[in-house]
């Protein structure tokens, strides 16, 4: 394989990888904006893709102080900060981003699925599922660079065969 075509499927693996891991930012951006639209209006208005945990964080501030305060939004925004490192992580073709972040978006599902609100579960599985495409991709990725790398190798041996 010539380093353009190699330089070529990489790219485009590569995509692929940042586009799965693209959606904790979305997932991040949408739960921050779901806690400021909280503490603004305090009403069921709010993106079904955000976080559980932060609809939970925003109840328990809500009932231990009788009305919503900034705690909560420091504390969904740390979550959210979090969820977003996950993401600059897997963008950077971590596996184990990837693993550590859909394990936490499944539970989090299940926090929608344990309060009946199907939506948003449907949303979170279905999203579940565009972010596991990273972890195909990063196996890709690396058979692509082994498959290199034992070519690079070959090559190498072949010229010292052919220097003796």
């Amino acid at each position: 394989m010539n380093q353009e075509i190699f330089d070529l499927e990489k790219e485009e693996i590569q995509q692929k990888i940042k586009k799965a891991a693209n959606w904790f930012y979305w997932i991040a951006a949408l739960s921050i904006i779901n806690s400021i639209l909280s503490f603004d209006t305090p009403s069921n208005i709010g993106f079904i893709a955000g976080l559980g945990i932060c609809q939970v964080v925003d109840e328990v501030i809500i009932e231990m102080f009788g009305t919503y305060n900034h705690y909560a939004t420091i504390i969904n925004l740390i979550i959210s900060l979090v969820i977003a490192f996950i993401g600059y992580q897997a963008r950077k073709a971590s596996k184990t981003a990837f693993i550590i972040g859909l394990n936490l978006y499944a539970l989090d599902a299940i926090l929608f699925f344990y309060f009946n609100l199907w939506l948003s579960f449907a949303f979170h599985i279905s999203f579940l599922y565009f972010i596991y495409q990273g972890i195909p991709a990063i196996n890709e990725l690396k058979e692509l660079e082994d498959g290199r790398s034992l070519n690079v190798q070959e090559t190498q041996a072949d010229n010292e065969i052919q220097q003796n």
